[in-house]
């Protein structure tokens, strides 16, 4: 992900909404794949991107809620399983605002199914959103404190 510039957000389970924090706090990605990100409290936190190169306006406030939209399945036999573990799933649109990447899951729940393991693209250039477990992925960030963000599919 080098290059790619990374933007702490806020990620509440029940709004349905992205929200970009006051003064925005965000990094550059270097060539090692290492980053800083400062100026917030410690707390459960989502970090969006952009991939390198691409400067796009981004709203304050980002509606996701069509991330956890469940659509039909084409194996509704299947309960309870992961789909997309043994053979790649390509790139496909989710709703008119939404890609899912090359490598997505889904959660087979019988008739329909929904994201399970995704980075998601609004748009066509961004921003990226990482998925797991069929939610936005949030992880503690501390002070003073390191992070791993892996990509499900950059």
């Amino acid at each position: 992900m080098a290059g790619a510039r990374l933007i702490l957000c806020d990620a509440p389970y029940d709004g349905g909404k992205v929200k970009i924090l006051p003064n925005v706090p965000t990094a550059v990605v270097d060539p090692a794949g290492k980053f800083t990100i400062g100026g917030f409290d410690p707390g459960s936190w989502t970090v969006i991107y952009l991939p390198a190169g691409v400067d796009t306006a981004i709203s304050n406030e980002i509606d996701i809620s069509a991330l956890e939209a469940s659509d039909k399945n084409p194996l509704p036999l299947l309960v309870k399983v992961e789909l997309g573990t043994t053979k790649p799933n390509e790139p496909r649109p989710w709703t008119k605002q939404f890609t899912l990447l090359k490598g997505h899951t889904f959660w087979s729940t019988g008739a329909l199914m929904k994201i399970w393991n995704a980075t998601a693209r609004r748009g066509t250039q961004g921003p990226f959103f990482e998925i797991r477990r069929g939610r936005i992925f949030t992880q503690p960030f501390q002070d003073k404190g390191q992070i791993k963000l892996d990509a499900w599919s950059f």
